[in-house]
């Protein structure tokens, strides 16, 4: 067993050398995340409130609170993949309801380089902002992999 290991991680490691690859060389997001703190004083006290949250429920509580004066600095936030709560900035968004978030969360939701679950975030958050905008992008991701399709089509779903 042991030699297994040994075996496999020896490969893995001329693998990655053959290619180039190294811990140093992936993206901030694979090795931490990033509390970003955008905007005013005002909004870094807004931002040092939703970071000191612990309670995975009201974590987005601080941003919707602040309202629509949060929407630039959120929509700055959540551009870096590697955002700490990136998920809850996102969602944020869509309890706030200010179109001007529309094309940040487009951006997310399009990009095929993005992890499912913000893609997902964002369509939702489109959503709640714009409902006939989302049910557009739902029919467009129903048949994607993943959250995305799950979300898209609970969009769809009659009600």
């Amino acid at each position: 067993m042991r030699f297994q290991s040994f075996f496999r991680s020896t490969v893995f490691t001329a693998a990655a050398v053959a290619f180039g690859l190294a811990y140093t060389s992936l993206p901030a997001s694979a090795k931490d995340e990033v509390e970003y703190r955008p905007g005013s004083t005002a909004a870094g006290r807004v931002w040092d409130r939703f970071y000191a949250g612990d309670h995975e429920a009201e974590l987005s509580d601080p941003l919707i609170d602040a309202g629509k004066a949060m929407t630039g600095p959120i929509c700055e936030a959540i551009a870096h993949p590697d955002m700490k709560f990136r998920r809850y900035a996102i969602g944020a968004l869509g309890s706030i309801r200010d179109e001007r978030s529309i094309p940040h969360l487009e951006k997310i939701l399009k990009n095929l380089f993005e992890k499912d679950y913000f893609r997902a975030d964002a369509l939702e958050a489109i959503h709640e902002i714009d409902p006939a905008l989302g049910a557009q992008y739902a029919k467009r991701y129903q048949f994607a992999p993943g959250l995305l399709s799950f979300i898209a089509k609970e969009i769809l779903a009659p009600r």
